[in-house]
């Protein structure tokens, strides 16, 4: 007889090691805004999010349509005030490229605040006129006239400005409170 051999080992069963899902895609935001440093802490904020990416930034209405036309972001962030070579609201030129961009537009103030409109009181010089507001509104709901999917103060909390950008890559509107107040009176 001849000795025992010995058995192979039992194989150990096989337990299948989950594939780490798939990073999600980030959002593309271009952050356009006429004031250097005011751009610069945008980008910064922004970039500090895992799911939100800059991948440009404009000073001009030029720029932004170019940069936009190019890199096709989800996602415009842009200042009211941003300046162009055209005599029209910037945003409207954009929108008039650009017409599927989704924007969230940015604005200092509130109309009860505005200086252009509401000036502080002074009694005006003799032949001094005091400029006229060419909007005539608040910056913001002329941003909702010209298409603009979302609008925030720039007094707001930076997680706001970040919901709203997530809101509307996924084509949501969002609306600052006094905004929404002035298009649910209109």
């Amino acid at each position: 007889m001849s000795p025992a051999q010995p058995m192979p080992p039992k194989p150990q069963p096989r337990i299948a090691k989950k594939a780490a899902p798939p990073p999600s895609p980030r959002i593309r935001v271009i952050v356009a805004d006429t004031q250097a440093i005011d751009r610069g802490g945008l980008v910064g904020l922004i970039d500090g999010e895992r799911d939100l990416e800059v991948v440009g930034e404009s000073a001009t209405v030029e720029e932004t349509i170019r940069q936009c036309a190019t890199l096709k972001p989800d996602v415009l962030v842009m200042a009211m005030g941003l300046s162009g070579q055209e005599p029209k609201p910037a945003l409207k030129a954009i929108r008039e490229v650009l017409p599927e961009l989704r924007v969230l537009a940015l604005a200092d103030r509130p109309a009860d605040r505005c200086v252009v409109l509401n000036p502080p009181s002074r009694h005006p010089r003799p032949g001094e006129t005091v400029p006229a507001c060419t909007v005539g509104t608040d910056c913001l709901r002329l941003a909702v006239v010209h298409g603009a999917m979302a609008t925030l103060r720039r007094s707001a909390d930076p997680e706001e400005m970040f919901r709203a950008i997530r809101a509307v890559a996924e084509g949501n509107a969002w609306f600052d409170s006094g905004t929404a107040d002035l298009i649910r009176n209109d």
